[in-house]
Formats: C-alpha cells, structure tokens, sequence
C-alpha cells in the first residue's frame, strides 16, 4: 500500500510539531509549496533532526544517493515525493 501525498504531508507535519517545536500558526502554513529550508526553518542540526525523524516515522534509512538527493530538494512538496518513493514496497 502506498502513502498518499497528503498523508505524508501531515506526518512531516507532525513531526515538524513534535521534533522541529514548531509553533500551530508556523506548521498551519507548510504545504507542497512550502520552501523547505526556510518555511521549516532548518539549520544543520534540525536538517539532521528531520532527517533522523523521517526515517523513524516511514520505516527506512536514506541511502547515500538518498542524501545526496536531499541537498537539490528546495520544496516540502519535493520531500513528500522523496518519501513517498522510499516507503512505498519494492
């Protein structure tokens, strides 16, 4: 079964919530569009924080092509497809 766009959106929100602390009104405005270092407000250890927090929460471990991948993605919209390409069964 795989993640609909929308559900992994709202997982990274949560963990944007949980993980990130970010604030109701901050996490209200992250959609596709979002850009992702800035709209989640990621520095080198909050990155490594997601980064962590994502492979817990869809149950895999980024590659190191995976990483590298990360660098070139500018939106959230960009990770949700990221993950949505991991999670889902071979």
């Amino acid at each position: 079964m795989s993640l609909s766009e929308e559900h992994v959106l709202d997982r990274l929100r949560a963990l944007a919530r949980e993980e990130l602390e970010m604030k109701p009104d901050e996490i209200a405005r992250v959609g596709p569009d979002t850009l992702l270092v800035e709209g989640l407000q990621l520095d080198s250890l909050r990155q490594v924080v997601l980064v962590t927090s994502i492979e817990g929460q869809f149950g895999f471990e980024l590659t190191h092509e995976d990483r590298d991948r990360l660098v070139a993605l500018r939106t959230v919209g960009d990770l949700v497809r990221l993950i949505r390409e991991r999670a889902s069964p071979a």
